[in-house]
């Protein structure tokens, strides 16, 4: 016994000498993100899906890696491949994290449309996100991805709190030069340091910006 507080007393004393400043500044520098890569011409569809002024000030001031990032990374890395693996099984063909680009030409500049598909089953894209319900930037997204494969469908899936998963087939719905708009409105807003109009959506309760705007209309409201 008088041997473990002594060995737990030498640990404490080690212990003393670690700044934990130094452990907080290399944790915030983990998780922090720019969007270097809009000012060069590069645009991923990730950029477009959520509000244009977030994304526009992400891309000034940076931002920080969400639990939902994580959980997504985490997703791409060990689940996708699994389930690609499982369908194949079932006679599909699957292909997991697919890349896909486009050049756009918009009135600044030509973009670079970059994106990662999690799964592309039987040629149609196959978006999987954690939530409890599909969601309008969830669909966003699966149009644009449905738009650059050149296909009329996708399908979304969604897993719940409580371990559910459902998934939905859609159609392409959203005009091709509303997915275009969408690219213009940011390119030339990074071009001319004039940050977009808000749009309300989830992602205002946690945004980092939020004292710098006072959105009022949806996503949806510009979009849909």
């Amino acid at each position: 016994m008088g041997a473990d507080r002594g060995a737990q007393k030498d640990l404490e004393v080690l212990g003393a000498d670690i700044r934990l400043d130094i452990i907080e500044e290399a944790i915030k520098t983990a998780i922090q993100r720019k969007r270097l890569h809009i000012p060069s011409g590069i645009i991923h569809v990730t950029d477009l899906t959520q509000c244009l002024r977030k994304t526009y000030y992400e891309v000034v001031s940076g931002y920080t890696k969400t639990k939902i990032m994580v959980a997504g990374e985490v997703m791409h890395s060990e689940i996708l491949p699994q389930i690609a693996a499982m369908l194949e099984l079932e006679g599909y063909s699957a292909v997991d994290e697919v890349e896909v680009n486009t050049v756009v030409k918009t009135r600044c500049m030509d973009i670079d449309l970059r994106g990662r598909i999690d799964l592309v089953v039987s040629s149609i894209p196959v978006e999987i996100k954690f939530s409890n319900r599909i969601m309008d930037h969830h669909i966003l997204q699966a149009e644009y991805y449905a738009w650059m494969l050149s296909v009329s469908e996708y399908i979304i899936c969604v897993i719940k709190d409580d371990g559910g998963v459902e998934c939905k087939k859609f159609r392409r719905h959203i005009p091709d030069e509303e997915l275009v708009k969408r690219i213009e409105i940011l390119a030339c807003a990074v071009l001319q340091h004039e940050p977009p109009k808000p749009e309300k959506g989830v992602w205002c309760n946690t945004c980092s910006f939020k004292h710098m705007c006072a959105a009022t209309k949806k996503l949806s409201d510009y979009v849909f």
